[in-house]
């Protein structure tokens, strides 16, 4: 019967359908739209009873926008710092070059060397098992370095969109979670972007800001935008673009 029901629950299109309860760790589970429209949400106290009660689900992301407000960048500052981030790319690409050059060179040197280790196979007729593993270990610097490589490619190629749909996204993040056109999977996943380890306790929704939402949440606080600096780490770069530019269009 559990199984059933929880089947059904997980069908519901509720927005916070993985948030955890602060006091006991389980899950938080939602109730409605009831006859009044709203949603409640409540722990579901399974490993023992600690006074949990029905709250508005309203109350839940009323927080949650008032986190996207605080991490607005606001829009005088925006081109300035999108201008900025391209400026140091510039500088930056210099480096990139000078690496993946270097790491070319080193890729063909590898090839070179394993060409001539099979020029000189016969001079390994009494030591085959030496032969093959000087092959091996030619293969896997091979590897690496094309690995090396494929990691700067795309480090070069989406830093600078990677950064810019970042501080976009800031800018815009109540008004893209507000969005009619918003899908529920797309505010679920605006949500993650920016928050980490979301725990209900009591009405307060506790939670950790992602890197570099904390710092901008920071330089909200006291509007000192001038150390503001963006990186591509947070995430997947192609899965984060892709994902942002839907809501961009």
């Amino acid at each position: 019967m559990r199984s059933t029901a929880r089947t059904q629950y997980n069908a519901k299109p509720f927005l916070f359908k993985n948030l955890k309860c602060a006091t006991c760790g389980l899950s938080i589970t939602f109730d409605g739209p009831k006859y009044n429209g709203h949603t409640y949400a409540k722990c579901t106290e399974w490993h023992g009873k600690h006074g949990a009660k029905w709250i508005d689900e309203d109350i839940i992301i009323n927080q949650v926008k008032d986190v996207f407000k605080a991490i607005q960048v606001p829009k005088d500052v925006l081109p300035e710092k999108v201008a900025e981030i391209e400026k140091n790319h510039a500088s930056e690409q210099e480096h990139y070059t000078s690496n993946k050059n270097r790491l070319l060179q080193e890729l063909k040197e590898q090839d070179e060397q394993v060409k001539q280790l099979f020029r000189d196979r016969n001079k390994f007729n009494l030591r085959p098992e030496l032969f093959e593993e000087l092959v091996k270990e030619a293969e896997a610097k091979q590897k690496e370095i094309l690995e090396q490589l494929e990691d700067h490619t795309k480090g070069d190629k989406a830093f600078v969109i990677g950064a810019s749909y970042i501080l976009d996204v800031a800018s815009r993040a109540v008004e893209l979670f507000e969005a009619e056109s918003s899908k529920l999977e797309q505010k679920r996943y605006l949500i993650n972007f920016v928050l980490s380890n979301v725990k209900l306790d009591g009405e307060k929704l506790v939670f950790n800001l992602l890197p570099p939402f904390d710092a901008l949440y920071s330089m909200s606080k006291t509007q000192n935008w001038l150390r503001l600096q963006v990186t591509n780490h947070l995430t997947d770069v192609n899965e984060t673009n892709e994902t942002l530019r839907a809501y961009s269009e």
